[in-house]
């Protein structure tokens, strides 16, 4: 069977990951995880815009979260859903070891997928628009990690801040039977 992205981009790092990190990133074809989360938009007048435009999720204490993937050779496409609110990403392995890109319609990504404490980090490190890179001064930061709770299931805490602006969005939550 061949590798998936993230064995891919991670290699040996991969098999640092806890099992049930394994198996969400682990599969091939088309696997839907099932869970709940919860939604906090940040306080500055345009973090609901910003998500608007985004399609992220309104605030929620806790809301229903379905996340599919659909995974092909050298790229994976993530939906998200988020009660009502959908949106998508691609990934596919960037330049260098350990490196992934994430595009969001015209928005594209570097990220570091980083094996730590039990978990998985993923640090922004650069963005661009249409291919063309953003300036550091107008670059998101992600503040994202994976890791698995007491019983066993992965959890997800993904925080998006914007310079100027500071917290965007930050949702948080478990999937169930992975």
């Amino acid at each position: 069977m061949p590798q998936t992205l993230y064995e891919q981009v991670m290699d040996a790092e991969f098999s640092v990951l806890p099992p049930a990190l394994q198996t969400l990133h682990g599969r091939g074809g088309v696997d839907v995880f099932c869970g709940h989360s919860s939604v906090e938009i940040g306080a500055h007048p345009l973090a609901p815009w910003i998500c608007r435009l985004m399609r992220f999720p309104k605030a929620s204490a806790s809301v229903p979260v379905t996340v599919t993937m659909l995974r092909q050779p050298g790229r994976e496409q993530w939906t998200r859903v988020f009660g009502k609110a959908r949106f998508a990403s691609v990934l596919s392995a960037g330049r260098g070891p350990g490196l992934a890109v994430e595009r969001f319609g015209p928005l594209s990504f570097d990220v570091r997928l980083v094996a730590e404490s039990g978990g998985l980090s993923m640090p922004l490190l650069a963005g661009r628009v249409l291919g063309i890179p953003l300036p550091r001064w107008l670059t998101p930061e992600s503040r994202t990690r994976e890791f698995v709770d007491d019983d066993g299931h992965p959890c997800f805490d993904v925080e998006i801040l914007m310079p100027w602006i500071g917290r965007v969005i930050r949702y948080r939550g478990v999937l169930d039977g992975v």
